[in-house]
């Protein structure tokens, strides 16, 4: 479950998504840098 989110304010929330969409699009890019 999203439990840990539900605590978040609506910002923190969005914040939050980009650091995580950030990391994901790093792993990739790095991941087709190999």
């Amino acid at each position: 479950g999203n439990q840990i989110l539900s605590g978040l304010s609506l910002d923190e929330y969005k914040s939050t998504l980009k650091m995580i969409e950030r990391a994901i699009l790093a792993t990739d890019l790095a991941l087709h840098m190999k």
